[in-house]
């Protein structure tokens, strides 16, 4: 009982199996959906004139992985590459010390001497008044600042560095790598952590080999040729290709055969003509020599009847119905004859 238990279960259990195997979310499991994209790599061209309708190439772009760290910033400051500020407004710099700015203000006065009348001073504490009527007038330094000196600002882009199999993916490069210098470095390894732990995920498409046409409906339109002409003339087999003015060809039929070649006359009095070239056109027969005269006048040579084509036919037409009228009447003569004597023979000695 137990044997045959099992052997009614294990079928079942396989079957179980099996639908676990290819269900849906098994089968996602393993399956990759692909993420790449097909992108236009040349312009719509038609397939046939006269339409817009036509194929353009697509190439196919697989989209990629990549990991990637972050850049930072670390700044400093470098004293020995300062520079001085500017002085403050209403101040300039000093003609004498460049270290100083100074405040000037115009002032007047009026100052005598002895040897003149009028001398303005150049001394500028002779000047002190503001009155601007005064004849005298000087720039006075009226205050003094000392000038900032402004260490240079100097910025660093810190790129870490991925080790993508490292738990702490992104690692901080060391300040000697990056030139700093050693007043700074302290500030660079306190502001900046050394590690980072997640890297930067982006996709990229990188173009393939694979390509694929397809169709569109964006073409510029060209103009189709204009339709042919088959030829026409005799004797034309047929079979040639011409455009039917719509894209298509069509083929050209075979015409009709020329008619044969004629034979120029070689008789003397032949005035020249045309006759049959054998291939659809004509061909022109010279004109031949005068036919002789005789001494009576008359042109040797020709016959009347066998010059005059196509009349023996007629003349035979006319007396040839007379003579068939002629022979029938003999015959019913001879025919009735028959008859008579026919029968006065029997009458005499038949009966």
């Amino acid at each position: 009982m137990k044997g045959k238990l099992i052997a009614f279960l294990l079928p079942v259990v396989y079957v179980f199996a099996l639908l676990l195997v290819v269900s849906p979310s098994s089968v996602s499991a393993f399956y990759k959906p692909d993420d790449g994209e097909w992108r236009d790599s040349s312009s719509c061209v038609a397939t046939a004139c006269g339409s817009s309708i036509g194929e353009k190439e697509q190439t196919y772009f697989d989209k990629v992985r990549s990991e990637r760290c972050e850049t930072r910033t670390f700044t400093y400051f470098d004293n020995a590459q300062g520079s001085w500020a500017n002085c403050p407004a209403g101040y300039e710099i000093s003609g004498r010390n460049d270290e100083k700015c100074v405040k000037k203000e115009m002032r007047y006065d009026d100052y005598k001497s002895p040897e003149w009348k009028k001398q303005c001073s150049t001394n500028p504490n002779d000047f002190t008044s503001r009155n601007s009527s005064k004849p005298c007038s000087m720039l006075v330094e009226t205050d003094t600042k000392d000038r900032v000196w402004v260490p240079k600002t100097v910025t660093v882009d810190v790129a870490y560095g991925l080790k993508s199999h490292d738990r702490n993916k992104c690692h901080r490069p060391t300040a000697e790598s990056l030139d700093i210098p050693s007043y700074a470095r302290h500030s660079y390894n306190t502001m900046l952590p050394e590690f980072i732990r997640d890297a930067i995920v982006e996709y990229n498409f990188v173009e393939t080999e694979f390509t694929r046409q397809v169709a569109c409906n964006d073409a510029e339109i060209e103009a189709c040729p204009e339709a042919g002409v088959c030829p026409a003339t005799c004797g034309y087999e047929g079979g040639d290709e011409v455009a039917d003015g719509e894209g298509g060809t069509i083929v050209c039929p075979a015409t009709e055969a020329c008619p044969a070649e004629g034979v120029c006359q070689t008789t003397c009095g032949y005035e020249g003509g045309e006759v049959a070239d054998g291939e659809g056109g004509y061909k022109v027969c010279p004109a031949t020599a005068a036919c002789p005269v005789d001494d009576e006048g008359e042109v040797k040579g020709t016959d009347d009847k066998a010059e005059v084509k196509g009349t023996t036919d007629v003349v035979l037409a006319d007396t040839g119905a007379s003579d068939s009228t002629l022979v029938y009447l003999i015959e019913g003569i001879l025919v009735l004859g028959t008859l008579v004597s026919s029968t006065m023979f029997i009458k005499k000695y038949a009966i």
